[in-house]
């Protein structure tokens, strides 16, 4: 029960619905500080429960802050008391569904703030019309929240970013970007637009195709590389509307695996330094994709990685060994293979989808040099097998065997024997830096 300002009761919970709540708080009230003592909250709680009702909340809910009562220092308890009495409840009524949402809004914005998804779930509500159209929105509401599951707060900041250029500079959020910008008349077009960017969200989070396209958001997924997915989602628009094809479609996503293998596993860049570009870019291709804002956005891409001197440098201390503790962490050699299956891909034309081995061309034993990316190939397990123990002249020959293009062509290069491990990372640096920048 509440009482209003006039000191007349009213019931907040109908006692009648819920018989288990009336039983236990008289139960409460009417129990000896002994009894009380001799009974556990469980089996208080259980006793007072009636009969066939479904007040298991009801009971759970006395049992967990029976038990966190119990935990509690006596001022703890008092000063638990004093709050819950000092507890304001208020009830406002609307005539009408349009004055709720109304009145929802105001008291969000002179409260405690819900998250985004939650006023934007309102304003939409608001303004669909007719009203008994608002069904059917709920509905739809219902479809996105399922689809983009618990990424929904990641999913309406990306959206905005790529419908509505939320940029880092905009303090007030998601929902307000989208609201200011959407004319309510078109409430029923912004929710069905959720619905079909929840759709290539899902599937960017979690994909569910076979193709090459899915690796490549698998392996964004697996690095934990989120800004992008605005960038993503105007692209797979771009393609439903049929403003991209299939072909240009896998070439910008295959753009945007190269590039950050460059900016970030080799340049050692930060993604977040991406963060303008990516709402400039995400919006103009969403706005409109030709292909002249596709090259505009591929050179500014371009344009912010490192020069060929930086790669040369920071793969001089790239590498992976079996020998030399520093360069023996398992991501080390993730990264090399990262690079070299990249450097396979720009040389051959030819995704590597197979798994494969990391031959050291010198023994990797011998020098600590010998560990760096400059003395690793691409090679299948049953050929790296075949190499152990032998010098360079005598593998060659197992080189040329490779099916990858890199080995059987370092294997031409170097068939006079004259191999060095730090001129190879110069000759790799210059090949990536040119074949991705062009």
């Amino acid at each position: 029960m509440a009482i209003d300002t006039k000191d007349v009761e009213h019931a907040i919970v109908a006692p009648e619905n819920h018989l288990s709540l009336t039983r236990i708080v008289e139960g409460v009230i009417a129990i000896s500080p002994e009894d009380a003592a001799a009974m556990s909250a469980v089996a208080f709680s259980k006793s007072k429960r009636a009969s066939g009702s479904k007040d298991e909340l009801i009971v759970k809910a006395f049992q967990y802050f029976s038990a966190s009562f119990a935990k509690m220092k006596d001022e703890e308890l008092l000063a638990f008391r004093d709050a819950v009495i000092s507890v304001a409840y208020v009830n406002i009524k609307s005539s009408s569904e349009e004055d709720s949402y109304t009145i929802f809004e105001i008291l969000n914005a002179r409260g405690i703030e819900l998250e985004d998804h939650e006023l934007l779930k309102n304003y939409i509500m608001r303004y669909i019309h007719p009203i008994e159209k608002r069904d059917d929105a709920k509905q739809v509401w219902s479809e996105i929240e399922a689809t983009v599951g618990s990424n929904m707060k990641a999913f309406l900041r990306h959206y905005a970013i790529q419908k509505y250029r939320l940029g880092q500079g905009d303090k007030d959020g998601a929902y307000k970007k989208i609201r200011d910008f959407t004319d309510p008349k078109k409430a029923a077009d912004l929710l069905y637009d959720l619905r079909l960017k929840a759709g290539y969200y899902a599937e960017i989070v979690e994909p569910t195709s076979d193709d090459r396209n899915a690796e490549i958001l698998s392996f964004l997924r697996t690095h934990n590389v989120r800004v992008f997915r605005p960038l993503l989602m105007s692209l797979m628009h771009a393609r439903e509307i049929e403003q991209l094809t299939s072909e240009q479609y896998d070439d910008a996503i295959g753009f945007i695996y190269r590039f950050y293998i460059c900016y970030k596993i080799i340049g050692g860049m930060e993604s977040n330094h991406l963060s303008d570009s990516i709402v400039k870019h995400s919006y103009a291709i969403e706005l409109n994709c030709t292909q002249q804002v596709l090259d505009e956005w591929k050179k500014s891409f371009n344009e912010k990685l490192p020069s060929e001197e930086t790669f040369r440098i920071n793969l001089l201390s790239l590498g992976w060994s079996h020998s030399w503790p520093l360069s023996s962490e398992t991501k080390l050699k993730d990264r090399c293979k990262l690079v070299l299956a990249l450097l396979e891909e720009l040389k051959s034309g030819v995704r590597v989808s197979e798994a494969f081995t990391i031959e050291h061309i010198l023994p990797d034993s011998q020098a600590q040099e010998n560990s760096i990316i400059g003395n690793l190939l691409m090679l299948e397990e049953r050929l790296n097998a075949k190499c152990k123990d032998k010098s360079l002249k005598e593998k060659l020959p197992i080189y040329a065997e490779s099916r990858y293009a890199t080995t059987r062509a370092f294997a031409k290069r170097y068939a006079n024997g004259c191999f060095d491990v730090k001129k190879r990372v110069v000759f790799i640096a210059k090949d990536l830096f040119e074949m991705v920048i062009h």
